[in-house]
């Protein structure tokens, strides 16, 4: 499989309630195309960084996986349009 660099997307995920926020991220951890996974404060309890050749469909699909894990409330994928570089 080719290496992907650089995250095309952000995840941005809400666990149910009375779940376990770290037993989650360690579950999501372990897809493939996810790099990097925090646990967050706030509404969203998780941000994974989704690496993938393209959106549509390779990114569509890791997050289908996303929302298969035990727990997963609902997703809200933030596209990159560009990064900015500090000068």
């Amino acid at each position: 499989m080719e290496r992907i660099e650089k995250p095309i997307a952000l995840v941005l995920i809400s666990r149910s309630p009375h779940t376990n926020s770290a037993e989650i991220a360690a579950k999501i951890s372990q897809i493939s195309g996810i790099k990097l996974v925090y646990e967050l404060t706030g509404n969203t309890d998780i941000v994974a960084f989704l690496h993938a050749k393209r959106m549509n469909p390779d990114g569509n699909a890791i997050v289908d996986q996303i929302r298969k894990v035990p727990g997963v409330d609902e997703t809200d994928t933030k596209v990159i349009l560009n990064e900015v570089k500090r000068p």
